[in-house]
């Protein structure tokens, strides 16, 4: 029996950008910078977290080195997942989680990881996770459960299940991942970690060849999945006499997950949506747009087009060029291609933020949009420059050129 999963950390490291600028303005370094504080943020703070000899099933993941890579892919290379379109569609599946702490709702991604999900509702349908507890919590990293009850005894599980992380799916804050063994790459079994911040290396191969595989999200609770990562931790003994390094020092018990239907979920994911789409309604009123014909996507962008355009449709990776107008909810107008009486010239991919990236890969050549981008899908939790941490932005955009 393993007496433990984990997830480890190996790097993270920083990619130099390699833009001339060419009259990028404003909005490029804002995009850069926001991307760059990011991938920052999910770096831990610098203190080491080393696996101990008593952690041998697994233990506390690595804080990773910052060292900087060659971003430009090269034939030996594979296609990193992280640069792969994340729209989700098919039949989600939902689960209630009830905690000490409070409640949390998950959102399954049961088309793009459908071995993770059958695995995690297997457990859920047993109420194999009643009693389980949150035994691994590192602030500024993730929070691990699903294997001990609250005495620190390992239930035992079923078989392993096959890796899935080439399904493009990213550890993002929120995002739910499977934990397991290291170096055993197809070990997963009922164990798993929630993202608190964007663990960007998460996505990258481990040393066994392999990533950690996200099958979920969170869309409600984040709030309670954060007072989880903020508890006080020491280490403790778990029934086998392994040492855990952050345990929190007031156990945080599971009390049951239960499954949630489909219109259920999807109705929680609506209204969750909807916020970001209320919050930005005084601007987009104040410039006469009919919020009405809002079109939420998949990862929950929202666009609203004025004009269709005619010609051909950008895709990732594509150089564009944009006439553009960018806000905050409050009206306050950050930035605008205007201010420099020219165009502005970007490529759609990273550094670029993914809901840019989105908006205009749905656009055509002489279309003009509104975005409405929610902080999961711009700057996130950190300052980048004018904008506010967790800032929902508003851009207005003209698609001018393919270049």
């Amino acid at each position: 029996m393993n007496s433990e999963e984990s997830i480890d950390m190996r790097s993270c490291r920083l990619k130099p950008t390699h833009s001339s600028r060419d009259g990028f303005g404003m909005i490029l370094s804002l995009l850069v910078f926001g991307c760059l504080l990011l991938s920052m943020h999910g770096c831990g703070d610098g203190n080491p977290i080393r696996q101990t000899a008593t952690d041998a099933g697994g233990g506390a993941p690595s804080v990773p080195d910052s060292r900087p890579t060659d971003p430009r892919p090269t034939d030996s290379r594979p296609t990193d997942p992280r640069d792969e379109a994340e729209s989700v569609t098919g039949s989600d599946r939902y689960v209630r989680m009830s905690t000490t702490q409070g409640e949390i709702i998950l959102r399954l991604f049961n088309v793009r990881a459908p071995a993770s999900v059958r695995n995690f509702l297997g457990y859920v349908d047993s109420k194999f996770y009643d009693g389980t507890v949150f035994h691994r919590v590192i602030k500024g990293y993730m929070i691990q459960a699903g294997g001990f009850d609250k005495d620190m005894t390992i239930k035992p599980t079923g078989e392993a299940i096959r890796n899935e992380w080439t399904n493009g799916l990213r550890n993002k804050r929120g995002r739910v991942a499977m934990a397991r063994l290291d170096g055993q790459p197809n070990s997963a079994t009922s164990q798993f970690f929630i993202n608190v911040v964007n663990n960007r290396s998460l996505n990258e191969r481990q040393s066994d060849g392999a990533a950690y595989a996200v099958f979920g999200e969170v869309i409600l609770g984040m709030s309670v999945v954060d007072a989880i990562k903020s508890v006080r931790t020491a280490p403790r003994n778990d029934a086998a006499g392994n040492v855990h390094e952050n345990f929190p020092v007031e156990p945080i018990i599971i009390n049951s997950v239960r499954r949630m239907s489909g219109e259920e979920g999807d109705a929680q994911l609506l209204a969750v949506r909807r916020k970001t789409l209320d919050a930005a309604a005084s601007v987009l009123k104040s410039e006469g747009v009919d919020i009405e014909t809002a079109v939420v996507t998949d990862s929950g962008l929202w666009y609203i087009d004025i004009t269709a355009g005619t010609g051909e449709s950008p895709s990732r990776g594509t150089r564009i060029e944009v006439q553009y107008n960018a806000w905050l909810t409050d009206g306050t107008r950050f930035d605008s291609s205007g201010l420099r009486r020219s165009p502005t010239r970007f490529r759609l991919t990273s550094p670029t933020i993914e809901g840019w990236i989105e908006g205009s890969i749905g656009m055509r050549v002489g279309g003009k949009r509104w975005l409405i981008i929610s902080p999961e899908l711009g700057y996130g939790g950190v300052i980048a420059g004018p904008v506010p941490a967790n800032s929902i932005l508003i851009f207005e955009v003209e698609l001018v050129e393919i270049l």
